[in-house]
């Protein structure tokens, strides 16, 4: 059921995309947001075409709440080419048409500036996601957690624009867990259109065959209508060591290491600290690669074979893997606290072992970590250094010290090159 119109704080039709081609990134990301405003009590409708519906029903998106399209611009198509002007206007109008909406999220590269701009001009707001960064937009906010700041100033001069790892959207963490610990979880995405599971599978046999490494038990996460599903699965029937995640959407769970491509799954892994070997699959991919190897938690390779021998060196390695597990779960480590002189010098011991261990964190971690701890003769001194003055703006506060510093670099670290 939904909820009453007149109930609704917000009513928000969801226009997204999904099929065996395309994959279902788009469809994860815009069911975590869908899920966010539902409860929180907006009114949230879907439009999509024929092919998108079991992805949404998948993830228990309620069938009353789907409307497929007539004249759907997305209908049989995949890759990052627009539709047709026209195509997008009447597909766009079609939406509109649904149902009273005082905002939309669009998630589809099919669907750009042309459909964004009817959608403004009949007075409803629109939030899209981007992975591009080479289009016109027109909608009133843009989000790409692999863009850097000031990449949409150009390309979206009348939007907010979310950009950068913090504003990553991924599925909902709770879904069963595709893999456990001191496992290889494989995941090129629910469509793999390059069927890069196979792939790497078979150069894996081919290490564990000939005892060249160790190749730990493997999972698969492979969506069940993808191209190339009945190849792994002849392939699976011939070894003992891997198997199919479960069916159904998964979380990464908590295996040893990933590899995988650089889509929404590459956010989830990095979200459950886990580390990434990345091949890139598709040119849209390449921005959040970049971003997942400059945060410390993922390593770009160039193919399935490089990927292979790269898993097989971390697995060799736990304090890499412990690095990149931290990178990907934290943007910035603070370091607070306050160490009061007694009666002996004790303290001075404190102070140099703290100081040392911090310099060990900032250099294992290859994050911003921020030093605020104290040293201080009295408790007053103390408390006034993390009081702080708000008359002043909280100067001397050292705990906000740090958080400005560690936002200053975070934003820093986005734009400098990689």
């Amino acid at each position: 059921m939904t909820l009453p119109e007149a109930a609704a704080i917000l009513r928000v039709i969801v226009r997204t995309a999904a099929s065996a081609g395309t994959g279902g990134g788009h469809v994860a990301r815009t069911t975590a947001v869908a899920g966010a405003l539902g409860r929180i009590g907006a009114d949230v409708q879907w439009a999509c075409d024929e092919a998108t519906v079991p992805y949404l029903l998948e993830r228990d998106i309620s069938a009353d709440t789907i409307h497929v399209l007539r004249h759907a611009a997305t209908a049989g198509r995949s890759g990052e080419a627009e539709a047709t002007e026209a195509a997008q206007v009447e597909d766009a109008q079609e939406t509109l048409a649904l149902c009273a909406a005082d905002c939309t999220l669009v998630d589809s590269y099919q669907l750009g500036a042309a459909w964004q701009r009817v959608a403004r001009t009949a007075g409803v707001r629109v939030a899209a996601f981007d992975d591009l960064v080479e289009r016109p937009i027109e909608a009133d906010l843009v989000i790409n957690a692999a863009a850097s700041p000031g990449a949409y100033d150009a390309l979206a001069p009348s939007a907010r624009a979310l950009t950068g790892l913090p504003y990553a959207i991924t599925g909902d963490p709770s879904r069963p867990p595709a893999a456990g610990p001191g496992s290889l979880l494989l995941a090129f995405g629910a469509a793999d259109p390059g069927n890069l599971t196979e792939a790497t599978l078979r150069v894996l046999a081919e290490a564990r065959d000939s005892r060249r490494a160790p190749v730990p038990e493997t999972v698969i996460q492979l969506g069940l209508g993808a191209a190339g599903r009945p190849q792994v699965a002849q392939l699976l029937s011939t070894i003992a060591w891997a198997s199919f995640a479960p069916a159904g959407p998964t979380s990464p769970g908590t295996p040893t290491i990933a590899i995988g491509a650089a889509g929404v799954g590459l956010l989830e892994r990095m979200q459950a600290g886990v580390p990434s070997v990345v091949v890139v699959a598709a040119p849209n991919q390449r921005a959040l690669a970049v971003a997942a190897v400059r945060s410390g938690a993922a390593v770009a390779v160039a193919d399935v074979r490089a990927a292979c021998a790269e898993a097989i060196r971390l697995l060799a390695d736990p304090a890499m893997r412990a690095r990149m597990a931290a990178a990907g779960r934290h943007a910035a480590v603070l370091c607070l606290g306050a160490i009061i002189r007694g009666e002996t010098s004790h303290d001075r011991h404190i102070a140099s072992a703290v100081g040392s261990g911090i310099e060990q964190i900032a250099r294992a971690r290859g994050i911003p970590v921020l030093f605020g701890v104290l040293t201080c003769d009295t408790l007053a001194q103390a408390l006034a250094r993390a009081g702080g003055d708000a008359g002043n703006h909280y100067a001397g506060n050292k705990g906000r010290e740090c958080a400005s510093a560690a936002i200053e670099m975070i934003s820093l670290l986005g734009r400098l090159p990689s």
